[in-house]
């Protein structure tokens, strides 16, 4: 006997609907884990800028002074790799970038050099133009002035955000969006949510927007972290340095 068509057409209907549901409840599931673990970045990185401005001021600052806050940073980031590295396992997945990603490496490995240096240009110029507007002095970063930040431990706290930040932001949030919603949106996205995290100050909103958006770009380029962490890491080491 021949199967019915129209329980056959049901059949199909009820197992397209089944697909859906699990679909929508694991998108749900992956947002929920996303956005718990950008909220506990945020608490950390607030926590972390609570405790920065308990430094005594009017005065050089101590080698304990330093090293309490430099200990402080590293708790915070250990936290930060922390729920990142959970968020990560929970949505492994989406490290794997739909169709289209990763098909000019070579282009993406030639522009990293000019790249680097146009954001670092951006970021300086800026920031610079922002002094001269508001006739405001730098703010001297007393930590790295002080004479007891080796470059060991600047290069360590340098290397943790190039990692940990890639790997959510530019690893599991990018790769869910692209298959949601596209490259573009997703690279926009992104980009603003990682210049939210940094929340030392919103006038640096902009720079950290096109940083970010540089990083989507180059990871759907490549279709791998490796150059996007390597370039933060970079461009966090320059600064530092300088």
């Amino acid at each position: 006997m021949s199967e019915c068509p129209w329980c056959a057409q049901a059949e199909r209907r009820r197992l397209q609907q089944e697909q859906t549901n699990t679909t929508h409840n694991e998108d749900s599931r992956t947002f929920t884990r996303l956005v718990w673990a950008f909220v506990l970045m945020l608490l950390t990185n607030v926590i972390l800028m609570t405790t920065g401005k308990d430094m005594p001021a009017g005065r050089p600052l101590a080698q304990e002074d330093c090293q309490a806050y430099l200990t402080s940073l590293s708790v915070a980031e250990g936290v930060d790799t922390l729920v990142i590295i959970i968020c990560v396992l929970a949505t492994a997945r989406y490290l794997r970038l739909p169709e289209g990603a990763g098909r000019s490496p070579r282009a993406a490995w030639l522009l990293a050099v000019p790249l680097l240096a146009a954001l670092l240009t951006v970021n300086y110029g800026y920031h610079h133009v922002l002094l001269w507007l508001s006739g405001a002095e730098p703010i001297r970063d007393r930590i790295a002035e002080s004479g007891h930040y080796p470059l060991w431990q600047l290069a360590t706290n340098c290397l943790q955000p190039a990692i940990v930040e890639e790997l959510f932001f530019r690893g599991v949030v990018f790769g869910w969006l692209c298959h949601a919603v596209g490259p573009g949106s997703a690279a926009f996205a992104t980009a603003s949510m990682f210049a939210a995290a940094h929340t030392g100050g919103l006038a640096s909103f902009p720079v950290l927007f096109l940083i970010g958006a540089g990083m989507a770009w180059i990871r759907w380029k490549t279709g791998r972290l490796i150059l996007p962490m390597l370039l933060h890491f970079l461009h966090n080491f320059i600064v530092g340095l300088l």
